[in-house]
């Protein structure tokens, strides 16, 4: 991997469409560039074909890098080239790190996550520091897997109703041991809810899924979420003319849905920031779909998360005396 060379410069203050981009913002969009160089070099290796997705390739299409409002980055990838990056996550170089549901018990979100950190607490690291730009934060970047959806309206329907069971299991599980983190007292309601998409999912693999069990000696919320991967993941390509992030299915009933030639392996670079990011070469359809046909005027969408990302670990090292 090339060592990023990055002008000083660039890590100022900077006013981009009317918003306020901070030094340390910069710092860490560089930050962020460098760890996706490292997974495109891994990714390289195991033959591996990656897509930029949502703000990043909106942002590579309209600012040849990050929309100014904007922190983080996106990528996607089909399941098959995902399960060939969780087999070999082990042999990512250090200090970088995949998380999934398949290599942490504590792990519970449907997608994977690129780290430069492979601790399993927020910690100050002045190595951390050096190596990205003066950027103190532990950076993750979102992997996604695409799955491929039934033509079969039949079919749609019951793998949609059956993911969605476990789906709210998952988020309902989350909520509770957030509230029991946090010493409140248990919502008597929400835990019968909970038991009760638990009980109806578990019935639905059994029927549908050749008799599958959750393991009860594994925690609860790690085999929901693997449980969920395969019933993702159960409709064949040549079954399929769409796909997508699975979870998208529950909250999106109509789409827009990827459709499947848009991710034949063929792909083409766009400038992004001081580098370049890996897109569909059907980037153009794809962007008219997801953003309407006026995607070249910016717009200033809600974040999903707090902005910025690193608000608590900033929080946090203001606290300890280190920033």
């Amino acid at each position: 991997m090339e060592e990023l060379k990055i002008p000083e410069r660039y890590f100022e203050d900077t006013e981009l469409c009317g918003f306020s981009v901070s030094a340390m913002m910069k710092r860490t969009w560089a930050a962020e560039i460098k760890v996706l160089s490292a997974l495109e070099d891994f990714f390289q290796k195991l033959d591996i074909t990656y897509y930029a997705e949502y703000g990043t390739l909106l942002g590579a299409i309209r600012h040849k890098g990050f929309i100014p409002w904007d922190d983080d980055i996106d990528i996607a990838m089909l399941r098959k080239d995902f399960k060939k990056l969780i087999e070999h996550a082990d042999e990512m170089p250090y200090p970088y790190r995949i998380i999934s549901v398949y290599s942490s018990d504590t792990y519970g979100t449907h997608n994977g996550l690129a780290t430069n950190d492979r601790r399993d607490k927020l910690v100050w690291d002045d190595e951390r520091v050096r190596e990205f730009f003066g950027c103190p934060f532990i950076i993750n970047l979102d992997i996604n897997p695409l799955d491929y959806i039934p033509r079969d309206k039949e079919l749609r329907t019951l793998q949609k109703d059956i993911y969605h069971l476990g789906y709210a299991a998952t988020h309902d599980l989350l909520s509770l041991d957030r509230a029991r983190a946090e010493g409140l007292p248990e919502d008597s309601e929400k835990r019968e809810t909970f038991e009760k998409e638990k009980e109806m999912f578990e019935d639905c693999l059994k029927r549908f899924f050749g008799g599958m069990k959750l393991d009860e000696k594994r925690p609860v919320l790690n085999e929901l979420c693997r449980a969920c991967d395969v019933v993702a993941g159960f409709c064949r390509e040549e079954d399929a003319d769409l796909l997508d992030y699975y979870p998208h299915m529950v909250y999106s009933t109509q789409g827009p849905f990827r459709k499947k030639e848009w991710y034949t392996g063929e792909t083409v670079r766009l400038p992004f920031e001081m580098g370049s990011v890996s897109v569909s070469f059907a980037y153009q359809e794809m962007v008219k779909v997801f953003y309407g046909e006026n995607y070249m005027t910016p717009v200033m969408f809600d974040q999903v998360h707090d902005y910025p990302f690193y608000k608590k670990q900033e929080e946090y090292f203001r606290f300890r005396g280190y920033m």
